[in-house]
């Protein structure tokens, strides 16, 4: 299985990290702006850009919007009126699909798909 490392710059003006193979080539590198809404962008190695993750910050409940191009992809609901013992996510995809997703996104046991 590969190992990947996540490198943040030390002297930068936004949240930059570059995520690199065990032998240091960069695979991708995540570029975060706090505007009227906290994003960050998904970069490929050559700079090209891939995925756009922006967190709505004026909402109740914590929603981030995932855009390639100009398309929506997908939108993540964090449900914080859930509790506070066990994070709930509801992943609504552009295919019209959703998915939810309970405990920690990293772990593969919590998320289903449908709702």
């Amino acid at each position: 299985m590969p190992t990947y490392t996540i490198r943040s710059r030390l002297i930068s003006i936004c949240r930059c990290y570059s995520i690199e193979t065990a032998t240091g080539e960069i695979v991708f590198r995540l570029v975060g702006k706090v505007r009227f809404a906290r994003t960050f962008v998904v970069k490929d190695r050559a700079g090209a850009l891939l995925l756009s993750v922006r967190e709505r910050l004026l909402k109740l409940d914590p929603t981030y919007e995932i855009t390639q191009g100009t398309a929506q992809v997908a939108v993540v609901r964090r449900h914080t009126t859930s509790g506070a013992l066990v994070d709930r996510f509801t992943i609504d995809l552009n295919s019209q699909s959703s998915m939810a997703a309970s405990d920690k996104l990293w772990t593969d046991d919590g998320v289903r798909d449908g709702l």
